[in-house]
């Protein structure tokens, strides 16, 4: 692999964040007085250099695993917010963070072999009322 100058690498590193081909080049080199057209030319041409191509790459997988944060990094984190929280008196974030660690954790699961049946039942007012005047009486 070629080792890339800095314009090109500038240019790689305005596509990995999704930069059109055409304004990367524009903005990694200096294009005064170069049509529209040879401008486009010259980044398709530079935009597939293998070694580019795989400066990007290398961009973008290591622009992935930054933005994946851990299951464990999250619960660290949601953990020290719940014990700022407290220490703050924050009552209702604190109780926030906990919700989402108990969510992560599986604290909100039913237990096995637990069923909860729930029974609706049509009341009328008619029916509230005797029962009340059957209370008074």
């Amino acid at each position: 692999m070629a080792e890339l100058n800095e314009r090109q690498k500038a240019f790689a590193r305005l596509l990995a964040t999704g930069v059109t081909q055409s304004k990367a080049y524009r903005q990694a080199f200096d294009c005064e007085g170069r049509s529209a057209a040879a401008v486009r030319s010259d980044a398709f041409r530079l935009a597939k250099n293998a070694d580019v191509l795989r400066y990007v790459a290398m961009l973008s997988q290591r622009a992935d695993r930054a933005a994946v944060v851990s299951r464990q990094e999250r619960m660290e984190r949601l953990s020290r917010a719940f014990v700022d929280c407290h220490e703050a008196g924050n009552i209702q974030d604190m109780v926030r963070c906990c919700q989402e660690l108990n969510k992560m954790d599986g604290g909100y699961v039913q237990p096995e072999g637990v069923q909860v049946n729930v029974v609706q039942q049509q009341v009328t007012v008619e029916a509230v009322l005797r029962e009340l005047m059957g209370c008074i009486e």
